[in-house]
């Protein structure tokens, strides 16, 4: 639903307020209850969204496999702000994931940072 709703706004081009996506997600499907209180929408979107502290289900063990790390979808833009992955981007993320870096378990970075390190990382690899 929230990938659905965010899509309808143009959040695979650009940055939706969480305001927004709420609200259209309520719009695209009325009659729907289950997952669909503001709450479980956030946390849905925390949970999927590969930048911000909210993504670690267990703070003491951020490395512990959750699904910002197997089903990557959001990126947030700023504070209330947020976009889907590009499938480039994803490919970016799982990358520098699989390689271990740190960024990836830093509370929050941009994806300008990340793609630097996937530079690195490739240009280490030739």
């Amino acid at each position: 639903m929230a990938v659905s709703a965010t899509r309808k706004l143009g959040g695979d081009q650009k940055c939706i307020p969480l305001k927004d996506i709420r609200l259209n997600i309520f719009r695209m499907y009325p009659k729907e209850t289950l997952g669909t209180s503001e709450e479980t929408i956030d946390a849905i979107l925390n949970y999927h969204c590969i930048n911000m502290r909210a993504r670690f289900p267990d703070p003491l063990n951020q490395r512990k496999n959750a699904d910002w790390m197997t089903s990557p979808l959001f990126y947030r833009c700023e504070r209330g702000m947020y976009r889907l992955l590009t499938q480039d981007e994803v490919v970016v993320f799982k990358e520098v994931l699989n390689e271990g870096h740190d960024i990836v378990y830093r509370d929050e970075y941009t994806m300008n940072s990340l793609r630097s390190v996937f530079k690195k990382i490739r240009i280490e690899k030739i």
